[in-house]
């Protein structure tokens, strides 16, 4: 919807000249598209959580960087990203043996960094903030990144 990626950019370039800002303000506006292109058939979004755990561990990395003027960015010690990592290919790799699009649902306030932090490992993987959800939409969780094992909230 590109009248609304416009109209959005215009309503918010004034306030800030930071892309990073400007792309998820975007990607809130265009709620309605998001949600619809990864609910299933049954009007759920099934996808992966962050336990609380690695959600504040994430989020005080994410902080630190910004302060540093870093924005966007999770500077974790190597051994904790590789937690994640094996934590979240496990479930990475449930999801898509049950056919079902890999989708990771965060907080908005480390969508991004953690989409930089998987990227180069998991590619394939969608991540999508809660913010970026209409609030109608039931997010079923069909499990949950931990640091360094695999807890199951749900069968996939």
């Amino acid at each position: 919807d590109l009248g609304m990626v416009l109209e959005t950019l215009s309503d918010y370039a004034p306030m800030t000249k930071d892309t990073d800002v400007l792309v998820e303000y975007v990607r809130y506006s265009l709620s309605p598209t998001i949600t619809q292109k990864f609910v299933d058939e049954d009007g759920k979004l099934y996808a992966l959580t962050l336990d609380p755990e690695v959600e504040q561990t994430l989020s005080d990395a994410a902080q630190q960087s910004s302060r540093q003027g870093q924005f966007g960015v999770i500077d974790l010690p190597p051994q904790k990203i590789n937690a994640i990592y094996a934590s979240l290919s496990k479930r990475v790799e449930d999801m898509t043996s049950n056919g079902r699009q890999p989708i990771v649902v965060t907080s908005p306030t480390i969508r991004q960094a953690f989409r930089r932090l998987t990227e180069p490992v998991l590619p394939q993987l969608i991540v999508l903030s809660f913010g970026e959800l209409l609030v109608n939409v039931q997010v079923e969780s069909v499990g949950a990144v931990v640091l360094g094992s695999v807890k199951q909230t749900a069968d996939v």
